[in-house]
């Protein structure tokens, strides 16, 4: 008899973990159809409508249920005038084991090869002129299952360019993984377990963005604030994420 209960149990809450990935699975594919199917009604009433033809000029197209406004833009290249800039660039990536060295690629379908880019990427943004800071934002996990390093909420990519003719680099340039903690604080979760915290993820975000805005601006903004110039995600779950922050911060 007891055995029979453990084994009920063990497919109870195996049924319940099933339902739960299914639902989530659901979520998001409503989502994407949504963005989908917006896209299209936009393309749609877009063919209809008035189109300009000056770059900036803001597009109105009247429909019976909402007005829709789109301005259209030239991507700003890198020139010149960034050089000079002291820059704050924002990467998410959220899941998946991100260290700086002895990277565990492979260890699960999670921890592969964007690891490494995002890793790279970092360090390769810090190095450009006009950059002051990168943070490559992640997930702070302590568990015995993995390596201590995963736990601690700093680490350190790159340090900041010295400039012989520039005396403004201060102690925070540089690249950097922050790792918020967001979920259970004790267990690894796979990425499609991860949407349920993405809020949580996003107000410790925002809060150390806040924060080291602040910090920099005393560095290097003449004590004005200095915002992300981008804030980037990698994979759908840091998409959202960044959509999120995006928007609390404008």
């Amino acid at each position: 008899n007891m055995c029979w209960r453990i084994w009920h149990l063990a497919r109870k809450k195996k049924q319940v973990e099933g339902e739960e990935i299914q639902r989530l699975a659901y979520r998001r594919w409503e989502r994407e159809q949504g963005r989908r199917d917006a896209t299209e009604d936009l393309s749609e009433e877009l063919s209809e409508g008035e189109k300009g033809d000056g770059v900036g000029e803001i597009i109105q197209i009247e429909t019976p249920q909402k007005k829709i406004q789109r301005i259209n833009s030239t991507l700003e290249l890198w020139s010149d005038d960034k050089k000079e800039k002291k820059l704050y660039i924002i990467l998410l990536s959220l899941h998946g084991l991100v260290r700086g060295e002895n990277m565990e690629l492979g260890r699960d379908s999670d921890t592969g090869g964007q690891i490494k880019y995002v890793v790279e990427l970092a360090r390769a943004l810090a190095k450009m002129p006009g950059v002051y800071r990168v943070d490559l934002f992640t997930r702070q996990i302590s568990s015995t299952e993995i390596d201590w390093s995963y736990g601690e909420p700093t680490e350190m990519l790159s340090a900041g360019q010295e400039d012989e003719n520039d005396d403004s680099t201060g102690e925070s340039s540089g690249a950097y993984i922050i790792r918020i903690p967001f979920g259970p604080r004790d267990k690894y979760l796979e990425k499609e377990l991860l949407w349920p915290h993405i809020q949580e993820f996003v107000d410790g975000a925002l809060a150390h963005i806040l924060n080291m805005s602040k910090v920099l601006g005393e560095q290097v903004g003449d004590g004005q604030p200095v915002w992300p110039y981008v804030i980037h995600g990698h994979y759908a779950d840091a998409g959202d994420s960044a959509a999120l922050l995006s928007g609390a911060l404008n």
